[in-house]
């Protein structure tokens, strides 16, 4: 929506999803992620889609509580101030 008042600040859209400590578990380990669903679960092609989800919980279930920590504090500082370089070049 668009405020027409002057001197008022109009309302602000975020485009996109927000950053939880999930997605950027997904986002900075991707190598290991993809490791996971060819090793377990003989991925290519369309196993890839299939078990992604599942592979996922199970990298997650393997992070230490620090690693969640971190996880969710880099989300944190993703949602207010954009991520890195280095995660938007991937």
């Amino acid at each position: 929506m668009r405020s027409h008042a002057k001197g008022k600040k109009r309302n602000q859209f975020r485009l996109g999803a927000k950053w939880t400590a999930r997605s950027v578990i997904r986002e900075t380990h991707k190598d290991e992620l993809s490791r996971i669903i060819k090793e377990e679960f003989s991925g290519e092609g369309s196993a890839v889609i299939r078990f992604y989800q599942t592979a996922l919980t199970r990298l997650i279930e393997r992070i230490t509580p620090e690693e969640w920590e971190q996880a969710g504090r880099t989300a944190e500082e993703w949602n207010n101030r954009g991520t890195t370089d280095e995660a938007k070049a991937r």
